[in-house]
């Protein structure tokens, strides 16, 4: 992919991150790094406007989704759990 987009004109704004899941703390022990240097850069490039702030990275977001636990259904008769 990133010869491809060099192909059709892009240009590099940031090393591309190859990461590596043998690494001694997994593949955050290269991701987590790269992605901060990779923020910082962008940050650069187009920093946020006035007013706002980044958001702390132990800041969790509200969920998108909500789980609600049903209760649980009785047994149904063998009959109707057969498969064709």
């Amino acid at each position: 992919l990133h010869q491809r987009l060099l192909d059709l004109g892009g240009s590099v704004f940031h090393p591309r991150g190859l990461g590596d899941d043998q690494h001694d703390n997994g593949y955050h022990g290269g991701l987590d790094p790269w992605a901060r240097s990779l923020w910082e850069t962008l940050n650069k490039i187009m920093p946020i406007p006035k007013g706002l702030a980044p958001l702390d990275a132990k800041t969790l977001l509200p969920p998108k989704y909500k789980v609600e636990l049903l209760p649980l259904l009785p047994k149904l008769p063998k009959t109707l759990t057969k498969t064709a």
